[in-house]
């Protein structure tokens, strides 16, 4: 049996955005011509829909679906936070907008989601009416101080009208020939004023660089194209908070006078697919949002973010965070004032304690955990230096409730009571486990043209997948929580970044606010040589070009992998003096490890280093440090009867496929006059005698087969020779020529056709070396990244002590061939985590949950498919810990069968619990089949489990059968 399996293909020309602009100004010409009348009537057009829409939700209807129009609103509601719209306690609807176009004449936030449960929104476009900012092309840079000009584009002054007079605005500037952000300028603001003009009519600026950098030491050239643009207060194009449960789908953004997705304090999933924040197309517009694209702040989970474009912003592309509490004052060991309690302030309230985890700031060292049992809110608290613990001269924070503490002022707190003594005398913060906003999922993302970073996360369970982030001006992909500075965080845990594409990211020229950026960057906050707070990270199977410094730097890590990923052009630029000691600080380097405990490091290709690179991997402290394996020609050996016909020679013509490429790539050719039973190239490995899993694989690509009918044939061999299984790479069927098995004198075709001057991957996943019952899976992989599977293949023979992997050309005659052979590994994981034979996510932070085949498989007979075990000997209950299999999306209401067979291989004295549940892609889970309950009995049933509520199903369960 074969299945396909189609893997994502980055293709990294932006086409979407890069579009040629077809009209110079801030709005297409067809949308510039309307007049006010056309605009009242779209205005009376837009009150009418919130009617229809307020009517069908009073009425109880699920949905409502507006006819496609353009539709603009003008009136302002709200005090302290303003907005247009705001759908309010909406529940358990959808709001289907067909295509439309809904326009705001106030730079305010356009559309607040609050407080409202299970709410889909779809299918509309969000614009402003003038434009959020001004853009232009530098006309003059002064030899000395501050000063600047710029010539502005047609109709961007019309930004007055709905922004007022200007004021110091933060800048981005780009590069005339693309309009992409300028490499190597420093971040920056301008004094910007529509009343203050040159005699020709040029605006003057004056220039204010960050960290005291000049005018002339900028970057910024005459000639250089330039958005200057303002952050309105309470401008989010988009805000959603309080819901507990939202959708956003199939929405283009082309305005946000500030962030512009903010999704804040949300309880339930935030979901967003193909939400596009791009730059109005047929315009000129350099900026499509002021800050921010999508903003999740203080929420309990983190969002789902899939198939969307966020391009061309004045911050990061995606960020993730969850403020940290500060702890203000210790009134005793067992009561403190702190900054917030966020969401779990309700669930105190209610009477259910949360569990507090309190760290030294500085340091992020644990200092302890304890229940808040009560809650009580203080107002005006006044901050003074007796009556803080915080150390606000040091570091005060600039976002989140902390940031209001500053030593003078009056705040609101809040009087925790703790369940048991903490003594505290430095400065401290906490965080409140279940409430870290952990879950986000980023994937067939898009993060393009940010003048800060791509996606910057700070909370646990992030996977990051398929996705392109292309020209940033700092990291492409931050993972590190922030207990300095901003006060963001919580930290990074179970991370996976798999499979993305980086192209032109970390090009700024300062750090960020740790002191450094790369391309992808992780670090843990504090004191990282110590804490390793983040931990069992996983970076593979990536591709980073054209990095502006170190492609890869990952600092105080416990539990990381980093393996496959090819790096190609690093460090372009030279790099800022790091505040790091030299002795760890790797400046120049490709890739940077320090301080990271349990590594796991193969098969990184690293090439083409830049003008300013000093090296390619820098390691600092590393436990259990890198073994990458580094094949050579001369491990390889000639093998067979007749072995002068046959030669091997490195080939610059290397597999397409980034994974392990362990160069250099190695071409076989066999010019024999005779037929050699054995003839061909060996490449031996460590012994292997284990009935552990054992993976098989290589890259390969047949570069002809002249007249004959060549027949190349992989085998596993052990170090006496006995061959265990043949596959045959190409194999002549009298029509075609595909792969087949070979077992003793049975040849079987597999119905895969093989085409020459193609690469295509091998995996072979082989089980019970050693048994009588053994046999193999096969994962075809071709360089269009689709992926055949097929299972239960046999096996010639038993093998123990297995070393010897050989790749045989069986030419005979006086035929000739030839092929290349690249990226051999044998291990005991698989390739790639894209191309396992079981796919599994454990959440815990332990290595006692662990996953391996069994020798024994079910006695029900079905499917013969490979039996897997999952075993957790941990003391403490993990949340998702446990193995997945992802299979085709099925969304339609027929008929979904889903079948396995499973065995308790022992349940010992615990409370032990087997949840079998589907899930959604987004993985929210559906039913619960909990396979061995307690009955109270003694014995164990099945049971259904939905949300909270448990049904007894009354089926016995003998952990013996």
């Amino acid at each position: 049996m074969s299945t396909l399996r189609h893997q994502p293909l980055f293709v990294s020309l932006f086409v979407f955005i890069c579009t040629i602009q077809l009209h110079a100004g801030p709005f297409p010409a067809s949308i510039a011509s309307w007049d006010e009348t056309t605009k009242a009537q779209q205005r009376a057009a837009g009150v009418a829909v919130l009617q229809s829409i307020d009517a069908a939700i009073a009425n109880g209807d699920p949905s409502i679906t507006i006819a496609q129009g353009d539709y603009r609103f003008d009136q302002v509601i709200g005090s302290t936070y303003t907005c247009h719209i705001q759908f309010l306690q909406v529940e358990n609807f959808t709001i289907d907008f067909s295509g439309s176009t809904l326009w705001f004449d106030d730079a305010r936030t356009a559309i607040s989601f609050y407080k409202s449960k299970n709410l889909t929104v779809k299918n509309f476009k969000i614009d402003y009416d003038k434009p959020l900012f001004v853009q232009g092309t530098i006309s003059y840079i002064a030899s000395s101080g501050n000063e600047l000009h710029m010539t502005m584009d047609a109709g961007y002054e019309a930004a007055y009208d709905i922004l007022g007079n200007g004021g110091k605005w933060r800048a981005v500037a780009f590069d005339p020939a693309t309009n992409d952000l300028k490499p190597q300028v420093h971040g920056m603001s301008m004094y910007f004023y529509f009343d203050n003009k040159t005699a020709g009519g040029d605006y003057i600026l004056s220039y204010s660089g960050f960290y005291g950098v000049s005018l002339q030491n900028s970057g910024l050239e005459v000639g250089d194209r330039i958005a200057i643009m303002p952050r309105v207060g309470d401008g989010r194009a988009l805000k959603v908070e309080l819901n507990d449960g939202f959708r956003m789908e199939n929405v283009d953004i082309y305005a946000a006078p500030f962030v512009a997705v903010a999704g804040n304090l949300n309880k339930g999933h935030l979901e967003f697919s193909n939400v596009n924040i791009i730059r109005r197309p047929n315009t000129d517009r350099l900026l499509a949002g002021n800050a921010d694209g999508i903003n999740c702040a203080s929420s309990a989970e983190g969002p789902l973010i899939e198939d969307c474009t966020l391009s061309y912003l004045g911050d990061d592309c995606i960020n993730t965070h969850v403020p940290y509490q500060r702890v203000v004052w210790p009134e005793s060991s067992t009561q403190l004032l702190i900054t917030s309690l966020g969401l779990a302030k309700a669930q105190v309230d209610d009477g259910t304690p949360v569990v507090m985890n309190f760290f030294d700031r500085a340091s992020m060292l644990p200092r302890g955990q304890r229940k808040v049992l009560t809650v009580q809110t203080v107002n005006n608290y006044t901050i003074t230096e007796s009556t803080t613990i915080a150390d606000l001269d040091t570091d005060p924070w600039y976002s989140g409730p902390a940031a209001s503490l500053r030593y003078g002022a009056t705040v609101t707190v809040y009087r925790i009571t703790l369940d048991k003594a903490l003594t505290l005398n430095d400065d401290t913060i906490a965080t409140i486990e279940g409430f870290l906003g952990g879950g986000t999922i980023i994937r067939r993302t898009q993060g393009v043209g940010s003048l800060a970073r791509g996606f910057r996360i700070q909370t646990p369970n992030t996977m990051i997948q398929d996705c392109l982030i292309q020209n940033t001006m700092g990291s492409g992909i931050s993972l590190s929580g922030q207990p300095h500075y901003w006060g963001e965080g919580p930290y990074v845990t179970n991370a996976q970044v798999i499979n993305n594409t980086f192209v032109d990211t970390n090009i700024g020229d300062r750090p960020d606010e740790t002191g450094e950026s790369a391309s992808l960057h992780i670090r843990t906050g504090g004191d990282y040589t110590t804490s390793y707070i983040q931990h069992d990270i996983t970076v593979a199977n990536n591709v980073i070009q054209d990095s502006g410094g170190s492609a890869i730097i990952i600092r105080g890590i416990d539990e990381l992998i980093v393996k496959d990923n090819n790096i190609d052009n690093y460090v372009r630029f030279e790099e800022p003096v790091s505040t790091l000691d030299p002795s760890l600080a790797g400046l120049g380097y490709g890739i940077v490890l320090d301080h990271c405990r349990g590594v796991q490091f193969a098969n990184n290709i690293i090439s083409n280093p830049g003008s300013h690179a000093q090296g390619e991997v820098f390691e600092a402290d590393i436990i259990d440090g890198p073994s990458d394996q580094q094949l050579t020609v001369a491990d390889w050996q000639i093998n067979g009867n007749n072995g002068s016909g046959t030669s091997v020679t490195q080939v610059s013509d290397g597999s397409p496929m980034s994974w392990l490429s362990n160069h250099p790539a190695v071409q076989i050719t066999d010019t024999s006059s005779t037929y050699g039973s054995s003839l061909g190239v060996s490449y031996d490995h460590d012994s292997y005698s284990s009935d552990e899993p054992l993976y098989v694989a290589f890259d390969y690509k047949i570069l002809d087969v002249s007249t004959n009918t060549l027949s190349i044939e992989a085998i596993t061999r052990n170090s006496s020779g006995t061959g265990g299984s043949f596959l045959m790479l190409y194999r002549d069927d009298g029509s075609t020529h595909g792969l087949a098995t070979h077992t003793d004198q049975q040849v079987n075709m597999l119905g895969y056709d093989i085409q020459i001057n193609r690469w295509y991957r091998i995996e072979m996943a082989i089980n019970n070396l050693t048994q009588s019952s053994r046999d193999y899976t096969l994962f075809v992989t071709d360089d269009q990244g689709i992926t055949t599977r097929f299972d239960n293949l046999p096996f010639r023979v038993p093998i123990s002590e297995l070393a010897n992997i050989s790749i045989i050309n069986n030419s005979g005659g006086s035929a000739q061939g030839s092929f290349v052979v690249d990226n051999i590994r044998v291990g005991k994981t698989p390739v790639s985590e894209t191309n396992p034979v079981y796919e599994y996510e454990v959440a815990h932070h332990t290595t006692s949950n662990f996953i391996d085949y069994s020798a024994q498989s079910s006695a029900l007979p079905w499917l013969g498919s490979l039996p897997v075990v999952y075993t957790d000997t941990t003391a403490s209950y993990g949340i998702g810990a446990g193995i997945g299999y992802t299979f085709t999306k099925h969304d339609t209401d027929d008929l979904l069968s889903v079948v396995f067979d499973f065995k308790i291989g022992d349940a010992g004295n615990n409370d032990l619990s087997l949840n079998a549940c589907l899930r959604s892609e987004s993985g929210t889970n559906g039913n619960f089949l909990v396979l061995n309950f307690d009955d109270g009995a003694g014995g164990y049933v099945l049971a259904n489990k939905l949300n909270s509520g448990l049904t007894n199903l009354g089926i016995p369960i003998d952990p013996a059968l």
